[in-house]
């Protein structure tokens, strides 16, 4: 492990990288969010469905999310850990949560018709108005 953090570092630059570590652990970013969701959703759905829910494209966004929540805490450990200054470690945590929001920017900007693809914004509005399976909605 030394090898991948560095061991001469300010003492600064420690202290940032165990406050960025917390605050991402105790301040849920979407990360985080697409990360606990997914848990929580793929056990529940996997228990509670009924044989006429339609639940694959629930189990693969729950999927993906947890894959995505991972991707994302593991690229904020490793970038914090890995800086050699203070405000790297700021910079890199901050990228890190920008790039999370991603896709959801990216969904409403598709949802409000402002991709030249009309038929972005009919998905969009489909995804938008489709009703989740009762075991979900009932929480």
């Amino acid at each position: 492990l030394s090898s991948i953090w560095p061991a001469d570092v300010e003492p600064m630059v420690r202290l940032a990288q165990v406050v960025a570590t917390v605050a991402h652990a105790l301040f849920a970013d979407e990360s985080m969010n697409d990360l606990l969701t997914g848990v929580q959703v793929i056990p529940t759905t996997m228990k509670y469905a009924q044989k006429s829910d339609r639940v694959r494209g629930l189990l693969l966004s729950a999927l993906l999310r947890v894959i995505q929540g991972l991707t994302a805490a593991i690229a904020t450990f490793f970038l914090v850990f890995t800086s050699t200054n203070a405000t790297d470690v700021i910079l890199n945590f901050a990228a890190v949560n920008i790039i999370s929001r991603l896709d959801d920017a990216a969904f409403i900007v598709a949802k409000r018709g402002y991709y030249p693809s009309k038929r972005l914004k009919q998905i969009a509005e489909k995804i938008s108005g489709r009703r989740l399976p009762a075991h979900i909605v009932g929480k």
